[in-house]
């Protein structure tokens, strides 16, 4: 398990996504992640995966506060620019996050889009904005939400924007997805000190019973009697 708070991730130049977690569990907060960006079509030999701001594969990933931007103008060479956040067969939980799909710069290559998802797993988000790529150089933008798999994607109180191109705009949502009533943030978390009070802004629906639960170390934590897999 591992816990990032406060980093930027940027991917290096011929790399792909800003931050890649496979096989792993990792928690952020207050993070930002962007996938390859470059200013010359030269590089789209070296690209060679998905250019995403987070790339989860077989991983568990919950963020707060975080922002994920997909890489412009590259494509990958299979997927067209990065999408925001791009999940296969994954358990990701963003909250209080924004997820942005890339550019691709090229009328032949699509957008990013905001958030994919793809294979098995679960996608919960709660207080979350996804927005799909745009580019005047392609025909149609991003789209928000772009759910590839069979698995319903959990929405609670989520705006989902579609990306613009030159001729028409993406799509808001495409796929499976579930309204649901996920325990959210208010407000910005902040950082926690030695000694000093904490407190955390916790954000439902009215009329809606909430389970929460909370634990002194890092480690998920099986689902017991909840749908979506306890992790804060």
């Amino acid at each position: 398990h591992v816990a990032f708070e406060n980093c930027i991730f940027e991917a290096e130049p011929y790399a792909d996504a800003g931050l890649r977690v496979s096989n792993a569990s990792v928690w952020l907060r207050n993070c930002h992640a962007t996938g390859h960006h470059s200013v010359s079509p030269i590089s789209m030999l070296g690209n060679v995966g998905p250019c995403a701001g987070l790339l989860a594969v077989n991983s568990f990933v919950a963020a707060v506060d975080c922002e994920f931007v997909g890489g412009d103008m590259v494509p990958d060479g299979s997927f067209g620019a990065g999408d925001g956040v791009r999940s296969d067969s994954s358990s990701v939980h963003l909250v209080h996050c924004t997820a942005t799909g890339g550019g691709s710069g090229s009328s032949f290559y699509p957008n990013g889009h905001g958030l994919t998802v793809l294979g098995t797993g679960g996608t919960w988000l709660a207080d979350v904005t996804l927005r799909g790529g745009s580019h005047p150089l392609h025909p149609t933008g991003g789209n928000a939400l772009h759910n590839a798999s069979a698995v319903p994607v959990h929405l609670t109180r989520v705006a989902t924007i579609p990306g613009a191109g030159t001729t028409s705009a993406g799509l808001a949502v495409f796929g499976p997805t579930v309204a649901d009533s996920a325990l959210g943030l208010d407000a910005a978390t902040v950082d926690a000190r030695l000694g000093s009070p904490y407190h955390i802004d916790y954000k439902t629906d009215a009329n809606v019973l909430i389970g929460l639960f909370l634990s002194d170390t890092l480690s998920a934590l099986p689902p017991t009697v909840t749908v979506e897999a306890t992790w804060l």
